[in-house]
């Protein structure tokens, strides 16, 4: 492979990765907006929930409402764990493209300096 076949397939390589971490950036910042909408969701719940109990305190109502309160709590820790761990996945995923970008960058700078000894080892 001559040294612009592989300048250019570094280039593009590069270009992939670029595209891939904006994309990345793109997920991130939705997971952001997605998080921030459910905990203001579940911050109005809880506190409807609250009131609610308060409300209706003495009431034969109020054992059902606070088992509502309950479940409601563990699905809101479940969804929690989920969005965490979306959010790990994509950040390893980030830190992936970032390390292959680099090595891309590497891998080009070894090409540039071996054209420039005259020879290309590869």
């Amino acid at each position: 492979m001559s040294f612009e076949e592989k300048e250019l397939k570094i280039n593009q390589q590069l270009q992939q990765v670029s595209i891939e971490q904006e994309e990345k950036r793109q997920e991130i910042r939705e997971l952001e907006d997605l998080e921030a909408d459910y905990f203001s969701i579940h911050y109005q719940e809880q506190r409807y929930f609250q009131e609610l109990i308060g409300n209706n305190q003495g009431s034969r109502y109020t054992g059902h409402f606070m088992e509502l309160d309950e479940e409601a709590n563990r699905l809101h820790q479940y969804e929690r764990q989920r969005l965490e761990d979306i959010a790990e996945r994509l950040v390893n995923e980030e830190v992936q493209l970032h390390r292959l970008e680099e090595d891309l960058y590497y891998e080009r700078q070894k090409l540039f300096s071996s054209e420039g000894d005259g020879e290309v080892n590869y």
